[in-house]
């Protein structure tokens, strides 16, 4: 396989990048920005490419020149700052995305895979999918998104469908639960993901976290680097029968579950949630992942504790200053 990794110097897509080494593919990464630190002992095990996905000749020669025949597509500019610059977000969500179907098509790539989000997903407060009883959301809801970055995921999938519909371009859109990992940990927040984030980031410093209210809030978390084995599992999949795959942690957790999480990892851990029924600021639901676990064979291999852990163990890895 002649694997292309768009974004793959990003948060998730460096982990994207890992686990494509581990499986023993040589990538090529095209982004705008450095190898970040955790890749930088393996640059040589996969060709790194600066480049804009913006810059539809670059990608047409990339292609080509390595001859690529599957996609792994994570470039983005993400959720506040395309809601705050939305034409910028246009440029490379919807023109780089569309590039980068281009590059496929006119170049014979068998498959491509997506970087999509739960938050194109109406929001489900008030509803079955919402609290209290969180049924599980299956791709079979009907996305509704409001704001722009999400407006602009959509529009990926649907032209990964006409893509796929009219010159037969593989495509599935993985849509992606809130996820934590280190590089997300290290960041304040107190909005749904970065909110989960910053409890871990937190815990690392020996500092407490307490949020007024919540405690009968269910969410569901994934670990970065589950994300990274269902991209890589839809690339290498013998078929991708369907065009959208839930993917996130596999089960439902409370901040009860996290707390105790939390404590086997740093066994100081402070985290204080009050019962009101005011929930903190997110997009919650549960993910009903079945249809990856049977048609990609997507199954999350981190619980939360080994999910924490992993975050700790990295974080001391990058270096990071201030951490117990």
């Amino acid at each position: 396989m002649n694997l292309l990794i768009t974004g793959g110097c990003g948060i998730v897509g460096s982990y994207v990048v890992e686990e494509a080494l581990a499986r023993g593919l040589r990538p090529v990464v095209v982004d705008v920005a450095s190898v970040p630190p955790p890749l930088r002992p393996r640059a040589k095990e996969f060709v790194h490419v600066p480049g804009d996905i913006q810059d539809q000749a670059m990608l047409l020669h990339v292609v080509t020149q390595h001859r690529i025949d599957t996609i792994i597509h994570f470039a983005a500019l993400l959720g506040d700052v395309v809601q705050h610059r939305p034409v910028a977000g246009m440029r490379v969500n919807v023109v780089g995305a569309t590039n980068v179907l281009e590059a496929a098509r006119l170049n014979g790539v068998r498959r491509m895979v997506f970087a999509s989000t739960r938050t194109v997903y109406p929001d489900f407060k008030g509803t079955e999918h919402g609290h209290p009883t969180y049924k599980p959301v299956t791709e079979d809801v009907v996305p509704d998104p409001t704001r722009p970055y999400e407006v602009m995921k959509l529009y990926g999938e649907k032209m990964g469908r006409f893509y796929r519909d009219t010159y037969g371009v593989e495509f599935a859109a993985l849509r992606f639960a809130m996820y934590y990992c280190a590089e997300r940990s290290l960041r304040p927040g107190t909005r749904g993901m970065a909110m989960f984030n910053a409890i871990i980031g937190n815990a690392a410093r020996g500092e407490p976290t307490r949020l007024e209210s919540g405690r009968a809030l269910r969410f569901d978390l994934v670990h970065a680097r589950d994300l990274a084995r269902a991209a890589v599992l839809a690339a290498t999949a013998p078929s991708v029968p369907s065009l959208a795959y839930n993917i996130g942690g596999g089960r439902a957790w409370t901040f009860d579950d996290m707390a105790t999480a939390l404590r086997q990892v740093f066994p100081d851990a402070v985290l204080e949630v009050g019962g009101g029924m005011e929930l903190p600021p997110g997009h919650y639901c549960i993910l009903d992942i079945g249809r990856a676990r049977k048609e990609i064979r997507y199954e999350p291999a981190h619980d939360l504790a080994a999910g924490i852990r992993d975050c700790a163990e990295r974080m001391k890895a990058l270096g990071v200053g201030g951490l117990r």
